[in-house]
């Protein structure tokens, strides 16, 4: 009998040497390049979909995966909330081809900066090819909790420069602001957050002044708004 893509590649026993744990599984190709990482509760299960995946279109990106692959490397986690971790590790450092390049455009954004002129631009994309001279971090695996992120750092850095939006690239999935006579001293600490370089204590001292300034702000607006006529 005639075996399918995946047991050709792999075996028909191969499944069955799979834990039945979280974990996260790599595909490389041919030559040995990373080309697709994906995290599951089950690995054995998990896989025995891209072994069971039809022709149909749901199943259209397994089936591509499948084609590319040549070996498969699993790493054990402890937990379903330890292999998401290390999933988006591996994504936002490899940027494998199909996680990425072939993803929806809007997803997998990134984070960009770029300081010059005390001038620090900040952009939010899955298009970071159309922005030169930016660092970017990422890719994040939410598209809603990064843009919050990027609309909460903007907010705060309000408090200490000029913020204005940029409109001047039209990239799609794409937002960019800019934030004028700003401080150098804040982009080497915006860099080190995103590194996760900072320790939770450097954290709150890094947003610490941006909060005393919220808080001054509203009581300033409490008074103005209890005026005495």
């Amino acid at each position: 009998m005639k075996l399918n893509p995946f047991d050709s590649k792999f075996g028909d026993s191969f499944l069955s040497t799979l834990p039945l744990t979280p974990g996260v599984y790599k595909i490389f190709n041919a030559q040995n390049v990373l080309v697709y990482v994906g995290k599951a509760k089950n690995i054995r299960r998990r896989l025995s979909q891209y072994r069971n995946a039809k022709r149909r279109k749901i199943h259209r990106k397994m089936k591509s995966i499948v084609n590319a692959a040549a070996r498969i490397e699993i790493t054990n986690c402890q937990s379903d909330a330890e292999a998401l971790r290390l999933e988006l590790k591996l994504i936002q450092t490899h940027r494998p081809a199909l996680n990425v390049s072939n993803a929806f455009d809007f997803m997998y954004p990134m984070i960009g900066l770029k300081f010059e002129n005390k001038k620090l631009s900040l952009v939010v994309t899955t298009l970071p090819e159309s922005f030169s001279n930016f660092s970017f971090h990422g890719c994040f695996r939410s598209r809603t909790i990064t843009r919050q992120a990027f609309q909460s750092l903007g907010r705060i850095l309000y408090f200490f420069g000029k913020l204005k939006r940029n409109r001047s690239n039209k990239a799609p999935y794409s937002s960019c602001i800019d934030i004028e006579d700003l401080d150098p001293v804040w982009m080497p600490r915006i860099e080190a957050f995103f590194d996760g370089k900072l320790s939770i204590a450097a954290r709150r001292f890094l947003f610490g002044d941006a909060r005393e300034i919220r808080s001054h702000a509203k009581a300033l607006a409490g008074a103005s708004g209890h005026r005495s006529s």
